[in-house]
């Protein structure tokens, strides 16, 4: 898949697939109208001149029929199968562009709503990047136990962060839908 990306860019993927169905249609048409025609000659009897013998025509029914005809049906499926490919993708960078900018609007509408000691509280948890004990944000905040637990309490209850039991300390953890 690396060496697609050299030649095919993202830009020209959706003319490339088209080119694809394309070149298989003309294809399967040739062969189909190769693949009549030879029938028709049998059926009415009139001799199908080879170089030398029935082989011959056996050889010239495959290249003249069979393989444009299954080289065409996998040129229409390749390029089908691309372009479903391509749509997918681009319905997929879509949905994460909306949810990125869903969870920056409500980032920025909590903000709003939050005091300057939850912002405090909620860009240590950022930082931290995993679960922090609850006794470990009282050293790094710098608040005592009882603001921190407040500050928490508030936080818990506009669904910002989940605590968990741990020992006799809890864990704190930014909720993953705000």
């Amino acid at each position: 898949m690396e060496s697609m990306k050299l030649y095919i860019s993202e830009r020209n993927i959706k003319p490339f697939s088209m080119y694809l169905v394309t070149i298989g249609s003309i294809l399967i048409l040739i062969s189909l109208i190769a693949g009549i025609s030879m029938l028709l000659a049998l059926v009415r009897g009139i001799p199908i001149h080879t170089f030398n013998d029935v082989n011959t025509s056996v050889i010239r029914f495959a290249f003249n029929f069979i393989i444009p005809l299954l080289g065409g049906i996998l040129l229409v499926v390749a390029g089908i199968t691309m372009q479903k490919l391509y749509d997918e993708s681009a319905v997929s960078r879509t949905a994460k562009k909306r949810r990125l900018r869903s969870v920056n609007e409500k980032s920025k509408m909590i903000n709003n709503f939050l005091s300057a000691d939850e912002k405090a509280i909620i860009t240590i948890l950022k930082n931290s990047k995993n679960p922090i004990l609850q006794s470990d944000l009282m050293a790094l905040s710098g608040y005592s136990k009882v603001k921190v637990h407040r500050i928490l309490k508030k936080l818990e209850s506009k669904n910002v962060i989940k605590r968990s039991r741990f020992g006799i300390t809890n864990r704190v953890f930014l909720n993953s839908s705000p």
